[in-house]
């Protein structure tokens, strides 16, 4: 049988860019982009040349492994041809092509800015070559250009595609500030991912899936307090939302403080305990089924608070209390 296994790079060889594909060709993105404006898109009121660049950072792509710059505040000329269609026009796909065949001098190299043009009179933004082996385009942008147009006046999609690394961050650490778009980070059971919010960078907390926690997996007991099976807490994310029901197990008590004092019956677990305190609100029902409504609070400690400004009249043992609340983690 004949060997067909082949390996590289060769020790005392250099490395031919075929293998270089191979190796890194699954890299395609825009890298360490950590404004935005990487690959930015300025287009003129005259003429047909758009420009490429940004002002304030290197321009940094890797197309199946080959990597493609334009430094800060220089910009790159692009053709985009005028339209002779008045209705629909035509549009264009902007894109980073490696080419290893065909983009063979040293300058700029095998990865350069190129247009693939469309059909005149449709509105279909054409399709970027895509495999592991020949040309590779990475979309920037796609333009839409009609008869007579100028190109400041051109519809344009924004296409660009950013990667970047995982981060693992320890509970209670910060979200690192230098990491670009594209970037994600663990930290404790959240995913977060590096995006633009408003009109600038930074984390945003992906969706995790929802959990439900019933009876005593929402809190332990508090003094002369039992949680109940029909105690509920939601997990989504960094959103908490609970209804804690609990049941008196010791003497009658009136939870007014100039009576008996506010009564701490549960107290959430750790990975639940809001920032600051939380006002909750539900009601409280006697053992002869008598319901009034009541109040209360989860403190950052995590215990929870019932109070109410009643000065008459005790719960009897086995009375049910009924509090409910929303809140946030800190992020």
């Amino acid at each position: 049988m004949a060997d067909v296994q082949q390996s590289g790079p060769l020790v005392g060889e250099n490395l031919t860019d075929e293998t270089w594909r191979a190796i890194f060709g699954a890299d395609t993105g825009i890298t360490n982009d950590r404004d935005g404006t990487a690959f930015g898109l300025t287009l003129p009121p005259t003429g047909d040349d758009v420009e490429i660049g940004s002002a304030t950072q290197d321009s940094t792509a890797v197309v199946g492994g080959f990597v493609l710059r334009i430094p800060q505040s220089t910009t790159q000329s692009l053709t985009i041809p005028a339209s002779s269609n008045g209705g629909n026009g035509r549009t264009d796909l902007i894109v980073l092509r490696l080419d290893l065949d065909n983009f063979t001098d040293d300058d700029p190299g095998p990865v350069r800015l190129h247009r693939v043009g469309g059909v005149e009179g449709s509105t279909t933004v054409p399709s970027p070559t895509v495999g592991t082996t020949g040309v590779l385009d990475l979309p920037l942008f796609a333009i839409t250009r009609k008869l007579g147009q100028p190109l400041a006046s051109a519809a344009v999609s924004d296409l660009r595609a950013r990667m970047g690394l995982m981060y693992d961050v320890p509970n209670g650490a910060p979200l690192p500030s230098f990491a670009p778009l594209g970037a994600r980070a663990s930290r404790g059971t959240s995913v977060w991912r590096r995006d633009v919010v408003g009109t600038s960078v930074d984390w945003v907390q992906e969706s995790n899936l929802r959990t439900v926690l019933a009876g005593t997996n929402i809190a332990t007991t508090g003094a002369d307090w039992v949680v109940r099976p029909a105690a509920r807490l939601s997990r989504d994310g960094v959103e908490r939302w609970a209804n804690i029901v609990v049941g008196l197990a010791g003497s009658p008590v009136n939870p007014n403080q100039e009576v008996d004092g506010e009564r701490r019956v549960a107290r959430l677990l750790g990975a639940d305990r809001p920032p600051t305190s939380v006002p909750l609100t539900g009601f409280a029902q006697n053992t002869a089924g008598l319901t009034r409504a009541a109040q209360g609070r989860i403190d950052p400690d995590g215990w929870v608070v019932w109070y109410w400004a009643s000065t008459t009249g005790r719960f009897p043992t086995g009375s049910t209390v009924a509090l409910s609340g929303v809140w946030e983690l800190n992020a």
